[in-house]
């Protein structure tokens, strides 16, 4: 089998794995699909993520989000990730680089999560998976941005401030409702 071929492969076992824990009744809210790099950054940039902020990307699946917080823009990251092979992946990704100072990986369930620390929150997971979430992590500060990558967080239409859809996919950014 060509190198190709069995990278395609990976990739395919890789996505039905995803979709059948999502599909099945299971912990997880989300398929994971990894965010492109061009649209990570526009998602920080939207934000207007600086060395002032902290990041907290909920289900950083292999931690990019995390890493481009911390190269480009200075920010120190927090990723959660609630798969085990990705959450691994994501630390021995950020200690390749030797981000360990700026970015924290923690492999464990986004709900009942501490975000007090969270300036800006990224999150790329579903309708109901956004909603649920941010209902049920702890400390969310009124005044957060809270970025979510295609799906708008159904409820908080009051809080949406901008939708960019320079990269052909919609990016909403909010400020997080006083609690």
């Amino acid at each position: 089998m060509a190198a190709g071929s069995s990278s395609a492969v990976r990739g395919l076992l890789q996505e039905l794995r995803s979709w059948g824990r999502y599909l099945l009744p299971s912990k997880y809210v989300a398929v994971y699909y990894p965010t492109q790099l061009p649209v990570a950054r526009a998602m920080l940039r939207l934000a207007g993520v600086s060395s002032s902020d902290t990041v907290f990307d909920l289900g950083c699946g292999d931690g990019r989000i995390c890493i481009l917080a911390a190269e480009e823009f200075g920010a120190r990251s927090v990723g959660v990730e609630l798969d085990k092979t990705l959450a691994d992946a994501a630390a021995a990704a950020v200690a390749g680089k030797g981000l360990q100072e700026r970015v924290q990986i923690i492999n464990g369930d986004c709900r009942r999560l501490d975000v007090s620390r969270a300036s800006v929150i990224t999150l790329y997971l579903s309708d109901a998976g956004n909603l649920e979430l941010l209902q049920s992590v702890v400390g969310l500060r009124g005044g957060t941005r809270v970025v979510s990558l295609y799906f708008p967080v159904k409820g908080w239409e009051g809080q949406l401030l901008r939708v960019d859809r320079s990269k052909n996919i919609d990016i909403h950014l909010y400020t997080a409702p006083e609690q």
